[in-house]
């Protein structure tokens, strides 16, 4: 079912979806951790 005015209700086909950090959640991650490879990520 979808519900536009619902945001879990829409999919783009994964269960998961990205998390979305600050810079400094990013700089604390572990130095293995993967990254953004966006060309509008700082």
């Amino acid at each position: 079912m979808l519900d536009a005015a619902d945001h879990d209700t829409w999919s783009a086909g994964s269960f998961f979806t990205n998390p979305v950090l600050t810079v400094t959640e990013a700089a604390a991650l572990p130095a293995g951790a993967p990254g953004s490879t966006s060309p509008t990520a700082p």
